[in-house]
């Protein structure tokens, strides 16, 4: 066919490639397919209805939202609680190289290391307000159930807090029939 052998060679690599190519893609199209054919029957063995309509449900969308606001109020919070804290030990931070001796300074004799090691428990003691609703909105948007699960500890985390209206209407939405049944069993 080819008068010259490195030329038919070439144009066979070429066109193997092409086939590899096409294979890897279906590989991959088949890969997503399966895995959301298990979680569908883990859902199914769950008891658990699949209702792809709950997307568009304002009431969902409502809930969605509430807790990303939970989750950003949280990190304001703490932003603004740790400024005055910091502000009270370290001196007002200059960006110089005086600057980074005075933060030196702080750091060495202590009142530093102190100031930071406060700020850094306030961050640990208030991360679950924080962490808990964004985790929540992440996974109820991706469909699991452990999303639902997070939502109602994350309500419960904030019913002691001035946010208590956002939480009992957040627990309201996700124990109302409709999300219920997305999430739960029977």
């Amino acid at each position: 066919m080819y008068r010259n052998e490195s030329l038919a060679q070439v144009t066979h690599i070429d066109a193997l490639r092409e086939d590899v190519t096409q294979l890897r893609a279906r590989l991959d199209e088949a890969q997503q397919a399966r895995e959301r054919a298990l979680a569908q029957l883990e859902r199914i063995r769950d008891g658990v209805e699949v209702d792809p309509a709950l997307e568009t449900e304002p009431i969902y969308r409502r809930l969605l939202g509430g807790l990303r606001v939970a989750g950003l109020l949280a990190a304001t919070a703490i932003a603004i609680g740790l400024v005055p804290l910091l502000s009270r030990v370290l001196q007002a931070p200059l960006l110089s190289t005086q600057g980074l001796r005075n933060f030196w300074f702080h750091l060495v004799h202590g009142r530093g290391v102190v100031a930071l090691a406060a700020a850094g428990f306030a961050i640990v003691v208030a991360s679950p307000w924080l962490v808990i609703p964004l985790l929540a909105a992440r996974d109820l948007r991706r469909h699991r159930r452990a999303g639902w699960t997070l939502g109602v500890v994350a309500c419960a985390l904030y019913l002691p807090t001035p946010l208590l209206p956002l939480a009992v209407y957040g627990l309201v939405l996700l124990y109302s029939s409709r999300i219920r049944k997305a999430y739960l069993a029977g």
